[in-house]
């Protein structure tokens, strides 16, 4: 999720799934594409990439940092 939303109606149907999931969850939230990046550095992942958007989804690739995987 962008960290500024903008008015189209992708942000519109996600603010309705994110309710219902504060609604099912309390507590719950959605991320943004700057929290998704920390917690790929923070698990040791060499890379994070947003690659594209099917709908109200994103498709983001973690790259694993070869030097530091156990063998």
């Amino acid at each position: 999720m962008p960290e500024l939303p903008t008015a189209d109606v992708v942000v519109a149907t996600k603010l309705n799934l994110d309710v219902g999931l504060l609604h099912v969850l309390p507590g719950a939230k959605g991320s943004t594409f700057k929290e998704f990046k920390t917690l790929a550095v923070q698990a040791d992942f060499a890379a994070f990439k947003p690659i594209c958007r099917a709908y109200n989804y994103w498709a983001m690739e973690l790259f694993q940092n070869v030097n530091n995987s156990p063998q």
